[in-house]
């Protein structure tokens, strides 16, 4: 992969004038091949020992998580094109614009990523996506163990 990687990057980025996305494209390319080249791997291991590999499932799962991730970048890219130019309409004459504008745009950045990741959750779980759920089962252990720490601490016991 490593040797692929180099020798696309060395077509891409200076025979063919690329540049860095040329970087990208032959890195993405490479891991594209390499995730493909063991899957195959994998099911002939499985299917040597006896099991079938269970592609319907693993085709099923990954359109799954492809259509939650694009209604997650649909709901970021939507956030904050509404609070950016939303915000850029109400501070055109503010006095000390520059700073106004750069914090609005934080604000926008910060509630895209806030309100896609949980557009984006709330999708897997409605979907019933077996990692996803075990993902928030974790993620929620750790928030009230979290919990329980700072109120032992607050109420002098911890």
């Amino acid at each position: 992969a490593l040797a692929a990687n180099v020798l696309l990057d060395w077509v891409l980025c200076l025979k063919l004038g690329f540049g860095a996305p040329g970087l990208i494209l032959a890195t993405t390319a490479v891991n594209a091949l390499s995730v493909l080249i063991l899957f195959q791997v994998l099911g002939g291991k499985v299917r040597r020992a006896g099991a079938a590999f269970q592609w319907t499932l693993l085709a099923e799962a990954g359109a799954k998580l492809l259509l939650c991730t694009g209604v997650g970048v649909l709901v970021a890219w939507g956030t904050f094109f509404a609070l950016d130019t939303a915000m850029a309409l109400l501070l055109r004459k503010v006095a000390g614009g520059a700073f106004w504008r750069w914090a609005s745009q934080i604000l926008a950045i910060g509630a895209a990523s806030l309100l896609s990741t949980t557009a984006f959750a709330s999708l897997c779980a409605a979907l019933s996506i077996p990692e996803a759920e075990d993902v928030a089962r974790r993620i929620g252990r750790g928030l009230r163990k979290d919990f329980n720490t700072v109120s032992a601490r607050l109420s002098g016991r911890g």
